[in-house]
């Protein structure tokens, strides 16, 4: 379903039922705000790491921790190759992990080349506000 398609089947559910909307968005927020298995990531200096991780601790105080349902990630595909992602350190990421086996690939170093680039995006960004794009 592309885009327009979407916003138009939205729009109609809004005119017609409004609250089929607010309960759906409800079960999505209420699915989101949970810190149950959430892990923090922290990069750049000791200073940034320690106002973040201040921030972070407020923020999940508010939080309820409720047990989620196990995914199946069986029928997710492997992304392309080619694929590149844009990555602004002020996001929250969320990410699935694959083993290289179970993909049908090879250990190479090149994958080392990327986590180091993405780390030192990361650092410059912290460091001097830098956006670097991938």
């Amino acid at each position: 379903m592309n885009y327009v398609e979407f916003v138009s089947k939205l729009n109609n559910i809004m005119q017609n039922d409004p609250s089929y909307v607010t309960e759906k968005l409800n079960r999505i927020q209420e699915m989101l705000y949970n810190k149950y298995n959430a892990r923090l990531v922290y990069s750049g200096s000791k200073e940034s790491i320690q106002k973040n991780e201040s921030a972070a601790e407020k923020f999940f105080e508010q939080l309820a921790s409720k047990e989620k349902v196990r995914a199946d990630y069986l029928n997710i595909k492997a992304p392309y190759e080619n694929t590149a992602f844009k990555i602004n350190a002020a996001t929250n990421y969320n990410g699935i992990y694959a083993p290289l086996e179970a993909l049908g690939l090879e250990y190479s170093g090149k994958t080392d080349v990327l986590v180091n680039c993405i780390n030192d995006i990361l650092t410059c960004t912290d460091e001097s506000g830098a956006r670097i794009p991938v």
